[in-house]
Formats: structure tokens, C-alpha cells, sequence
């Protein structure tokens, strides 16, 4: 099977997932390009692939990252790292 994947990084989600069967090779193509240039004259910057595997629960193990919720490393608080005691610049 092949997969078409419309990835939004700056959001860290999913936008366009659309299976097809390996029959299906050339329509998945075109709608990809098809795709991309819409993303293109709008001037959107997305992720946009098209992936082979068996199925779509293969396809989660090996890309997980796209299917995330959050994706992990936006998960839990943002933490700032401050400066040792005695290295400030302030002085």
C-alpha cells in the first residue's frame, strides 16, 4: 500500500492521510504533486510525502511521528535551564 501524507511541522499534526492500493501507484503521484502545488501557490509550508508499507499499522511503527498525540517532544511543561549560581552576567 502506499500513503499520502500531508504533515504540518510548525503544528506538529496530521492534515491529509489518503491510502492507496499498489495499483493505485501513478493516482497517488499525481494527487501528491497535486497536493504540493495547492500547498505552494497558497504558501503553506507542509511536509508532503507518499510512504510504502503493508499496512497503515505498519506504517504508525516505522513513522509514529506522524501519528502522535502530542508528538513526544512536546509532551509535558516547557522547562528553562538556568544558569549555575555565581555565572551570572548581571554584575
Amino acid at each position: 500500500m502506499r500513503f499520502l501524507i500531508e504533515f504540518d511541522r510548525k503544528r506538529q499534526r496530521l492534515v491529509t492521510f489518503k491510502a492507496f492500493s499498489d495499483a493505485q501507484k501513478e493516482l497517488a503521484a499525481t494527487e501528491r504533486l497535486a497536493l504540493e502545488l495547492r500547498l505552494r501557490a497558497a504558501g503553506t509550508r507542509h511536509e508532503v510525502v507518499i510512504l510504502d508499507a503493508q499496512s497503515e499499522d505498519a506504517l504508525k511503527l516505522t513513522h509514529g511521528r506522524y501519528f502522535e498525540d502530542p508528538p513526544a517532544p512536546m509532551r509535558g511543561p516547557l522547562r528553562v535551564a538556568e544558569a549555575p549560581p555565581g555565572n551570572s552576567d548581571e554584575n
